[in-house]
């Protein structure tokens, strides 16, 4: 297959005229690549976590790019025209928020979900941007981002209660969108423990990409990974 892109964690393939294949990486990568490592299996889990959530999203009417696993740590996706930009919605205070609002304090719960725009640049650091630089800079009409915020806070609800029920707290998430071919806008990217924050429901206690944010050892970080999976996918990652 022909590659058409690869970045610190994902490669893309083209599979044919309207499909990918997205292969998830055993790379841990924070802070802008400047921190990288090599995790074994966390493809895997990426890829079947990605797959399980993104089916949730399609049982309840939310249209995105996954189409099947296409083999242990890579699905098949519908092929988009990705829009730069990265969704990021936040329930509880942490992160790059109390950077931002350090009025907030850490684990505060939000009197209501925040929508963030961010542009998609590396070497930018994937600065915040308000909607009206989005509608400016051409990226967006102003219905199409109404539209965007619509279904981020939609798959925040769908997720947030699916995600309880394997007794997981969805602190934020990151969602990347595109248009098909035909104009149809789609939730696109990955739905995993590297763009989402997913706390223990009674505990609090971080299953995501935090722990190796914080300086973890990869063995941490890879049990952290792996009961994430337990609780979302079932089973053992093999």
């Amino acid at each position: 297959m022909l590659k058409l892109y690869e970045g610190k964690t994902k490669v893309v393939y083209l599979y044919d005229d309207d499909s990918l294949v997205i292969k998830f990486k055993d790379m841990l990568s924070a802070f802008n690549g400047a921190r990288r490592d090599e995790l074994h299996g966390k493809g895997l889990i990426n890829a079947r976590v990605s797959a399980r959530l993104f089916e949730v999203l399609h049982s309840h009417g939310i249209s995105n790019h996954y189409i099947r696993m296409f083999d242990d740590s890579s699905i098949l996706a519908r092929r988009l025209n990705v829009i730069p930009l990265e969704v990021v919605c936040r329930n509880i205070a942490a992160g790059g928020l109390l950077k931002r609002m350090p009025l907030i304090k850490h684990g505060y719960r939000l009197s209501k979900p925040i929508v963030e725009l961010h542009l998609k640049s590396d070497e930018l650091s994937d600065p915040l941007v308000l909607d009206d630089d989005v509608v400016e800079a051409g990226i967006l009409t102003l219905n199409q981002l109404g539209r965007i915020k619509e279904v981020t806070l939609n798959v925040n609800d769908v997720l947030s209660k699916y995600l309880s029920s394997c007794r997981l707290v969805l602190v934020d998430f990151k969602l990347e969108f595109g248009f098909n071919g035909r104009g149809e806008m789609m939730v696109c990217d990955e739905l995993s423990p590297d763009t989402m924050r997913l706390w223990d429901l009674d505990t609090f206690k971080p299953l995501d990409k935090d722990v190796y944010r914080r300086g973890g050892s990869l063995a941490d970080v890879y049990n952290v990974y792996v009961e994430a999976y337990r609780r979302i996918v079932g089973g053992e990652p093999r």
